[in-house]
């Protein structure tokens, strides 16, 4: 069975907000139930009206602010003033008092400076998710501060040996891929796409083997409802040499996955039910199976075209 990194979905939430610092060291704090895996932390990228990378993940501010704002209208000056900050309640969590929302170029050196005083070898375990629709400007802009020398060395997951970013889309993860080319770093990245945002669902690109060869991807991210009802797709993807991770659950979950999964996206505390919207199951269960009367359907028409070509 495979080691597994456990990355705390936008940290552990018990004491602080989501995606806030204090939330996202007490997730590298965390020690893995099993020898043999890691715990990492997975935080979110949004980017301000000023075209500043900050950690947050929903559309709009109120969840976890208060304020009715669309976070691409959110400028880095609220954020570094404290004019705008996380919440003292979220998630059905309250919290004694309110946290600063994080620069990514803050939270970086900072979590780098915190690794080496408090990790063994000075490296912290993050994933990056991209879970928004942004600009090619954006997200290469996003990846130079993953990749800059002074911080990719700390970033690195010394278990997979890996910088693992997560793309919400096909055209987030192309630009990231030729970003992360352009750099030519010494900092190998592993590039997850979330294919449940793909037109016609995840069967027909992983069936097909076009979603690699499209997104540039090297493995994709699926929540575990889609695990459970489409484990033979995630064993034929995983056989073909792609990587494959699994989100939305806890440890005890995901170790049925372990020779198919080699990270895991958890939810801290055990339990935790994120009020962003729970993962609609049935709907995706029901695009799932379209896409793959697709695939099937596809696959007979161009059985019948080339009998047509060959004896007509």
């Amino acid at each position: 069975a495979n080691n597994i990194t456990f990355y705390a979905r936008r940290g552990d939430i018990s004491n602080a907000p989501e995606n806030s610092m204090p939330a996202i060291k007490a997730a590298l704090a965390l020690t893995p139930n099993r020898p043999g895996d890691a715990v990492g932390v997975l935080f979110d990228i949004a980017v301000t009206h000023d075209a500043r990378p900050f950690v947050f993940h929903d559309d709009n501010m109120l969840r976890l602010t208060g304020r009715d704002l669309a976070a691409h209208d959110v400028t880095s000056q609220q954020l570094t003033s404290g004019l705008l900050e996380f919440g003292t309640q979220s998630n059905g969590m309250n919290y004694t008092e309110p946290h600063k929302i994080q620069l990514l170029e803050q939270l970086l050196p900072a979590l780098c400076s915190w690794g080496r005083d408090h990790v063994g070898n000075g490296t912290v375990r993050v994933a990056a998710a991209v879970d928004m629709h942004l600009h090619t400007k954006s997200i290469q802009k996003i990846v130079d501060m993953l990749l800059s020398p002074e911080i990719a060395p700390c970033l690195v997951n010394k278990s997979t040996h890996e910088l693992l970013i997560i793309a919400k889309d096909v055209h987030t993860a192309k630009v990231a891929k030729s970003r992360v080319d352009e750099h030519n770093s010494k900092t190998p990245v592993s590039l997850r796409v979330h294919p449940g945002t793909l037109p016609g669902g995840v069967y027909f690109w992983i069936k097909s083997e076009l979603l690699h060869w499209w997104s540039g991807a090297d493995g994709i991210s699926a929540h575990i409802s889609v695990y459970e009802r489409f484990e033979p797709l995630m064993r034929h993807y995983n056989a073909l040499g792609f990587c494959v991770g699994v989100y939305g659950g806890i440890e005890e979950q995901m170790e049925k996955f372990r020779k198919v999964a080699d990270f895991a996206i958890i939810d801290r505390p055990r339990g935790i039910s994120f009020a962003d919207g729970e993962f609609d199951v049935d709907g995706a269960a029901q695009t799932y199976d379209k896409a793959r009367l697709l695939y099937d359907v596809t696959l007979s028409l161009l059985a019948v075209l080339l009998i047509a070509w060959v004896f007509v």
